[in-house]
């Protein structure tokens, strides 16, 4: 990370010392401020660290609005009788800046927090928004400032790195310095062009092998690109990388097994002539299948540039690739057939079905907050709330609470009213899924229906293991999940749907609860 100091020479002296045994590199220090600023815009480093010692107190709104002009990250190192003074001097702004005295520890945390919370004003809500999702997911993800200096990578990618310390998040760091992608054909290094003007010619996406930290070599499909803000100016950029070592794997399998099934056709042919017809059919369905795996291989590869974009859009074709990876697995799972020696292929064949299920359901509960906090009027049907509820129940008992028991009840309901069935059946899909989702099997979940004095009173009760006092005041927050249940699959989005579902029908939703007998969720809808 490139440095320049602004501050006196035993100062500046002192803070090149402590900067250099963290691998920083001091790339200019001046007393004077105007010479500084001069050659900080021929330099042109990462970030700025000012000592406001010798600065005249009411001259510091003046400099800090000419470092952030352009478009600097700045580190201010005061006195403690300085703080006071600098938040009352630049009210509401996000200042970086450190006490003296302090420990070389502490500066270079102090820096690496500067240049980070840099990147985020300038990247904007999405990326902290989505920061959650891109550490569930099994595709990894590295940001960078406009120079490479990596500023955010996830879970995935530190796991493919095969990166000792786990919890590290190597911000500061240069990309270069961390992953080294191959040519998967010669295995020369490829460099990834840091540029606005980014060509196809610049080989920013494609198949390549990555080097891990402990010297394993895998096969990953990567796109590099830049980030945009909406003014459409450059900010940075995005390396995203998939390990796709087991597709190619199960790919070198089945052309074993083609190889073998062509082997047997052939003697087959030669000495049942009576069956050529048969033997015709079997050998077209092969043809068939390779081809088809041969497109669901390309489709992957095309869908991973759209997953590049990811961190500025959530999209309804977001689904697009995990409809392919399901059919692919779908494909092959029939293709190599049930035999013994092919259990291990089929336990990674529900790993994967398994992971591609979460990330759905995930995107479909984040997209439905979007449809509601979007959702400019309510459109309003009529319906027959006995046939309604009662084709609802029959799809629950056979499918969500095939393993409950589920019991509906319901007093004199009209013969019609007016709502909206879209969300009234989202409303009852979640509660009843969450009925079964936290209580044991073949224990009872309890619909009951009520016609009420022109309201629709609605009551889903489990005899599940109840919500704590703790949980209770939060359950309705977006992404919030309990301790206790974090062993079971959830995004903690489902309950948030209800309330917006129900506050878009000008409802209101109750619960009552009790620790290990259950949990009772009431929901009054005017009619």
């Amino acid at each position: 990370m490139d440095i320049f100091i602004i501050a006196d020479d035993d100062t500046s002296e002192s803070l090149k010392n402590s900067i250099q045994k963290f691998g920083h590199r001091v790339v200019g220090r001046n007393v004077n401020i105007t010479k500084a600023l001069n050659l900080i815009d021929e330099i042109k480093p990462n970030i700025v660290i000012q000592s406001l010692s010798s600065i005249d107190e009411n001259r510091w709104v003046e400099l800090d609005k000419v470092i952030r002009t352009k478009g600097l990250s700045v580190l201010y190192i005061i006195s403690r009788s300085q703080e006071e003074v600098l938040k009352k001097e630049l009210p509401g702004k996000s200042v970086n800046y450190i006490i003296q005295p302090f420990s070389d520890e502490e500066l270079n945390h102090a820096i690496e927090d500067s240049l980070s919370s840099s990147i985020i004003d300038e990247t904007g809500y999405e990326i902290h928004l989505m920061e959650h999702l891109l550490n569930e997911v099994n595709f990894a993800f590295i940001l960078t400032d406009k120079v490479g200096i990596i500023s955010y990578i996830n879970k995935s990618a530190i796991e493919l790195l095969d990166i000792e310390n786990k919890n590290s998040s190597l911000r500061g760091f240069l990309l270069q310095d961390v992953v080294n992608l191959l040519d998967e054909t010669t295995e020369n290094p490829i460099h990834l062009i840091f540029s606005s003007q980014n060509q196809p010619s610049d080989k920013t996406y494609g198949e390549a092998i990555l080097l891990t930290h402990r010297g394993q070599k895998l096969n990953v499909l990567y796109t590099f690109k830049p980030l945009h803000n909406l003014a459409e100016e450059m900010i940075g950029f995005l390396l995203s990388f998939q390990d796709i070592s087991p597709l190619k794997e199960l790919f070198a399998i089945l052309q074993r097994k083609n190889e073998l099934l062509e082997a047997r056709l052939t003697e087959r042919t030669n000495n049942l002539l009576n069956q050529n017809i048969l033997l015709e059919k079997e050998i077209n369905q092969r043809l068939r299948f390779e081809k088809e795996l041969e497109q669901a291989l390309l489709k992957a590869k095309e869908s991973n540039r759209f997953r590049s974009n990811i961190v500025s859009t959530l999209s309804h074709e977001f689904r697009t690739p995990l409809t392919t990876i399901q059919s692919s697995v779908d494909i092959i799972e029939r293709l190599i057939g049930n035999s013994p020696e092919n259990d291990k292929i089929h336990k990674h064949f529900l790993q994967i079905k398994k992971s591609i299920k979460t990330l759905s359901e995930m995107l479909n509960d984040v997209l439905e907050i979007e449809k509601a906090d979007n959702q400019a009027e309510l459109e309003l049907s009529v319906i027959k709330p006995l046939d309604f509820f009662e084709e609802l129940i029959d799809n629950y008992r056979l499918g969500i609470g095939s393993k409950h028991n589920i019991d509906f009840q319901h007093n004199a309901l009209p013969m019609e009213i007016q709502t909206n069935p879209k969300l009234l059946s989202q409303i009852m899909s979640n509660l009843v899924s969450n009925a079964c989702k936290y209580s044991e099997e073949h224990t009872t979940v309890r619909i009951i229906v009520l016609f009420k004095e022109n309201e629709l009173q609605i009551r889903v009760s489990d005899e599940g293991k109840g919500i704590s006092n703790e949980d209770l005041p939060h359950i309705f927050e977006t992404f919030y999940r309990s301790k206790s249940v974090e062993n079971i699959p959830g995004s903690g989005l489902g309950l948030s749907i209800i309330k917006k579902a129900i506050d878009a029908l000008h409802g209101e939703i109750k619960v009552k609860t009790s620790i290990n007998k259950g949990t009772r969720f009431t929901i009054h809808l005017p009619l």
